[in-house]
């Protein structure tokens, strides 16, 4: 009992004071479990050939292939996001997200890594309708688009066009530069969705189509997201806004209080706690712009240790 309790007020301790990449990984495992217990539940009302949350999911919450369908609820490109078919795919969905989600936001900003995540699902759900229906061969079937799979390849590919040259050990046998990852993923589902050029309509419910087409459109969104930001356009800030403001007209009293020593700092736009000044911007862009040309490794201790402390901020 006494470990139950620890474990469970440890939860809600990450719940409430974790960074953002571990709350997408909890929701997202959150709602399998509840999908998981609806289809339990659901087999006693009769949900036997297709389970009763796949169900009402396809209905209300995965993104439809067709756009007849689509225009009656283009909410369903966010909440597609956050739902999987099965075990398998939520984990494979959430290991990358978890290992460079964690390593985007000590290379950026942890504000940056939601909107990535939310865009980068947008952008792939977008990306599949435009290329589904541009395949004639694949408009006839009504396939659906669901899991963070296009989110995660957002993430992934952009933390191998900031530090493309940094390794990762796979299975402690060999190493492997993040930028070959990226084109793994790439090829593959390049070569996945070229291969249904002409085939038979009677064969494509067998495929991964949807998958497919949504890795392909986060991995370029991913590199898009980094690249577009050194010609000044940040696409986190606009998303950054709305949250703010959602999360300013739901949750009352939540900005934090601050004392003020000196009087010219009352006004608001005079001092704000969360913004970067412009000599901090500069020094994070140039440490960022030695990572991409030389690794990581090669930062010194001061600038690793910079860079970690204004990430956090």
């Amino acid at each position: 009992m006494i470990y139950k309790d620890f474990i469970l007020k440890k939860l809600k301790s990450q719940l409430k004071l974790g960074n953002v990449v571990f709350k997408i990984v909890a929701l997202n495992s959150i709602l399998y479990l509840l999908s998981f217990i609806l289809n339990v539940f659901g087999l006693a009302f009769g949900f036997t050939e297709e389970l009763m949350a796949n169900y009402f999911s396809k209905v209300w919450f995965y993104v439809p292939s067709q756009f007849s369908d689509f225009f009656y609820k283009p909410f369903t490109l966010l909440t597609y996001q956050f739902l999987h078919s099965g075990f398998l795919h939520l984990l494979s969905n959430m290991l990358i997200v978890y290992y460079f989600g964690n390593i985007f936001i000590s290379l950026t900003h942890k504000k940056k890594l939601l909107p990535l995540y939310l865009l980068g699902g947008v952008f792939s759900g977008v990306f599949y309708l435009i290329v589904f229906n541009s395949l004639d061969s694949l408009t006839i079937e009504n396939i659906y688009l669901v899991g963070a799979s296009g989110s995660a390849m957002a993430i992934l590919a952009a933390v191998a066009t900031i530090i493309p040259e940094r390794e990762i050990s796979l299975f402690r046998t060999f190493e492997i530069k993040h930028k070959w990852i990226a084109v793994f993923f790439l090829v593959i589902n390049i070569i996945s969705i070229s291969s249904l050029f002409g085939i038979e309509n009677s064969n494509i419910t067998n495929s991964n189509i949807a998958g497919n087409i949504a890795h392909l459109g986060g991995l370029i969104f991913g590199f898009l997201f980094i690249e577009i930001k050194k010609y000044g356009v940040d696409l986190a800030q606009p998303v950054n806004e709305v949250i703010n403001y959602f999360s300013a007209y739901f949750i009352k009293g939540s900005e934090p209080k601050i004392s003020y020593v000196n009087e010219k700092f009352k006004s608001k736009k005079q001092f704000n706690p969360y913004k970067i000044n412009k000599e901090t911007e500069v020094k994070i862009n140039a440490i960022l712009d030695k990572i991409k040309e030389s690794g990581y490794d090669k930062l010194t201790k001061a600038e690793k240790e910079f860079l970690f402390n204004n990430s956090n901020k």
